[in-house]
């Protein structure tokens, strides 16, 4: 037999065995980059969320309503909506311009003015002005985060519940509550185009010893 008729048989038997021994290979330099930034990147967290937030100090009560922004890339189930949570970043940021004549009394901010958290360590800065009194940030006692925010059906839920400690001018010191909703949630709108707050307000304990 002519050694050019076994050529193309060689051939074959060679391009069969390298295709064998490259399925066993590990994977190329390039897909494995892809499944590390896969693994690494994960699931996008969402958006910061356009807030109105409610905050009482409770030894007047005095109560305004403020607008923000509140982002949280804590535990994020797959539709969006679950408990809370005390994992990962979250931080609720307060507009520098804040509206007025929402049903409460007006209430404006320092340009710092915001509540932090991760994990479960908080902080907290900035002065609040509610009422025509200011109001330094002290100490953050709680920031409850909500993964609901943004997806109520019926009721509203909230994004945050932060409670705090506050001083005022002369030094004295006050606790502060807030809740945070998604703006589309708790602005409503009444005669004549004017907004108005129509969401719960903070909670505010009863006296002490009671």
């Amino acid at each position: 037999m002519k050694i050019s008729a076994l050529l193309p048989q060689v051939a074959l038997v060679l391009a069969v065995a390298y295709a064998c021994s490259d399925s066993t290979s590990p994977p190329s330099n390039a897909v494995a980059a892809g499944n590390q930034r896969v693994s690494v990147i994960g699931k996008q967290p969402p958006p910061p969320v356009p807030t109105v937030i409610a905050v009482t100090i409770t030894s007047t009560p005095a109560t305004a309503i403020f607008t923000g922004v509140f982002f949280n890339n804590g535990l994020i189930h797959d539709d969006g909506i679950g408990a809370e949570t005390s994992t990962g970043t979250a931080w609720l940021r307060f507009d520098n311009k804040q509206p007025s004549n929402l049903g409460y009394l007006d209430g404006t901010t320092s340009a710092n003015a915001r509540f932090m958290a991760h994990d479960l360590n908080f902080s907290g800065s900035g002065t609040l002005t509610i009422g025509g009194v200011d109001y330094k940030i002290d100490q953050v006692i709680s920031f409850a985060r909500f993964e609901s925010c943004g997806f109520a059906e019926d009721t509203p839920s909230p994004c945050a519940h932060i409670e705090f400690t506050v001083t005022d001018a002369a030094g004295d010191p006050h606790l502060g509550h807030l809740l945070a909703f998604e703006s589309s949630e708790c602005l409503d709108t009444g005669e004549g185009g004017t907004l108005f707050y129509n969401c719960s307000l903070p909670p505010i304990p009863p006296p002490v010893g009671s």
